[in-house]
């Protein structure tokens, strides 16, 4: 997974713990106080990240519910190599549905098998809707802005690799904005007012040569 990419200090990219930080610093934004006690001592540069992490979870009623695969895991350790903190982060950014305590399973999982002093579970959805078990919700935007901020490869070939990502997690969160008011609309538009509002919309997508014509009319 491209993000798990980023946050890996030891990763290709070369950046160190930049993005890492970045995204600690969005973390300690929407809960600083939880945040201070998570991150106390910890050593970024120790940071390992692992993705489809496999788990065993609670036994259920059936063999496959007995495992789990955890999207991204961050374990971070102090100076002297212990993990004090583990990070579960669940992508859930093509709007796939969560499992049945699905959250709840993966942090229980987490306290037996690694059993860390504190476990923050983050979820990358396409919106903000609180989820169970979730500590931290992040959108697509929030995601784009922690990559940004970490003002990374200036000057390098790879960084049109960066943008473009951005502009997808940025073009996901206005579609889904767009989804949501479509369904607000759905029961209260008539007939006509549907096609007031297409009009509109094919107006406005000839604004640009509009403005063209407008141009040319004032130079003659």
């Amino acid at each position: 997974m491209f993000i798990a990419h980023l946050l890996n200090p030891l990763g290709e990219h070369g950046q160190g713990y930049a993005f890492l930080n970045s995204f600690i610093k969005l973390i300690q934004g929407k809960r600083p106080t939880k945040s201070k006690l998570l991150f106390q001592h910890i050593d970024w540069n120790k940071t390992e990240v692992s993705t489809e992490h496999y788990i065993k979870t609670e036994p259920i009623d059936y063999d496959d519910e007995l495992k789990g695969r955890i999207d991204i895991l961050l374990k971070c350790h102090d100076k002297n190599k212990e993990c004090k903190t583990c990070i579960i982060i669940e992508n859930k950014l093509n709007g796939a549905c969560y499992g049945k305590d699905q959250l709840t399973k993966y942090r229980k999982g987490i306290a037996q098998n690694i059993n860390p002093k504190e476990i923050l579970v983050v979820c990358l959805q396409i919106n903000d809707k609180a989820t169970d078990g979730a500590d931290i919700i992040l959108t697509p935007l929030e995601i784009a802005q922690f990559i940004e901020n970490a003002t990374p490869f200036e000057g390098k070939e790879v960084m049109p690799i960066i943008q473009s990502y951005t502009s997808y997690l940025k073009n996901l969160q206005m579609n889904n904005t767009a989804l949501e008011n479509a369904k607000a609309l759905v029961n209260t538009l008539t007939g006509k007012e549907v096609a007031e509002m297409r009009a509109i919309k094919e107006a406005y997508e000839q604004l640009p040569k509009a403005y063209a014509y407008e141009f040319m009319d004032i130079l003659h």
